[in-house]
């Protein structure tokens, strides 16, 4: 099942009163790179149909694009990312030019241009990131036990402001059925799903 409209609403009226209305700032955890584990792909999840992708944002209309794994052989197509950017997001330009480009492909790791872009006050854009293709053997032990399932549980987006900065939590919401987490981007930088 998708995240409906009103769910989405209400989380972003939470991340607002939490006040994170700048998520790109210092407010939240923040961690080195060595202390993240981030969430692999499994060894035979499909492949990308892309692993760069850019879309025109406008000021007046609501737009998406998406990173979307290959319908080739025995797996089915489908998104592995899909970012919106909404109507009203855009300010003081006719248009900006995005580009999402997958920093690893093992990992869910993504960096997003024009660096220091900054959507609307009150007009996030929404990331969603797929990770039914994601190893259940998140700690990288050789087996799922209790440790995966703890990591399972509090994995999230985090996000990093230029190479070898600290990482910053980003308030996720994820699907209690449908592996998909979702999280209100109000700027650009590196994004990636990680436990700490």
């Amino acid at each position: 099942m998708r995240f409906s409209s009103t769910i989405l609403a209400g989380f972003i009226i939470f991340v607002g009163a939490a006040g994170c209305s700048d998520p790109v700032g210092p407010p939240g955890n923040s961690v080195e790179e060595s202390d993240l584990i981030f969430v692999r792909t499994v060894e035979n999840a499909p492949e990308l149909d892309a692993t760069v992708v850019s879309f025109w944002a406008v000021p007046d209309e609501s737009r998406s694009v998406a990173i979307r794994y290959s319908g080739a052989g025995p797996y089915p197509a489908g998104d592995c990312l899909t970012f919106t950017v909404p109507a009203g997001a855009i300010t003081g330009q006719d248009s900006v030019l995005i580009t999402i480009e997958v920093v690893d492909t093992d990992r869910f790791d993504f960096e997003f241009t024009p660096a220091g872009l900054r959507f609307a006050e009150g007009h996030p854009a929404r990331l969603e990131v797929n990770y039914l293709w994601a190893d259940r053997d998140f700690d990288g032990d050789g087996d799922v036990d209790a440790d995966d399932d703890e990591i399972a549980d509090s994995f999230g987006f985090w996000r990093q402001e230029q190479t070898g900065a600290p990482w910053f939590e980003v308030a996720t919401v994820k699907g209690a059925e449908d592996p998909r987490a979702v999280a209100v981007i109000t700027g650009f930088t590196r994004y990636a799903l990680a436990s700490n």
